[in-house]
């Protein structure tokens, strides 16, 4: 399974936050890939239970969310 999310910025702006989701989400306990210059690749483990599939779909709303107030403060 693999699964993308694409980073919807200005041009200029897409590959810089990118690399800070991507630095946050590793923070946080997920290995997140850059796939192009605005591409999140999330490849989680073949074989995953119901709660591990919670516990990293949790990880990465919190990424975003950290993301998110960094983004007032630094952007």
């Amino acid at each position: 399974m693999l699964k993308g999310i694409e980073v919807k910025a200005p041009e200029e702006k897409e590959s810089e936050i990118t690399k800070n989701i991507i630095a946050i989400a590793r923070e946080e306990g997920v290995l997140v890939l850059k796939s192009g210059k605005n591409v999140l690749r999330i490849a989680p483990p073949l074989v995953i239970s119901e709660g591990e599939s919670k516990k990293g779909a949790d990880i990465v709303y919190r990424t975003f969310s950290r993301f998110k107030e960094k983004l007032g403060k630094d952007f």
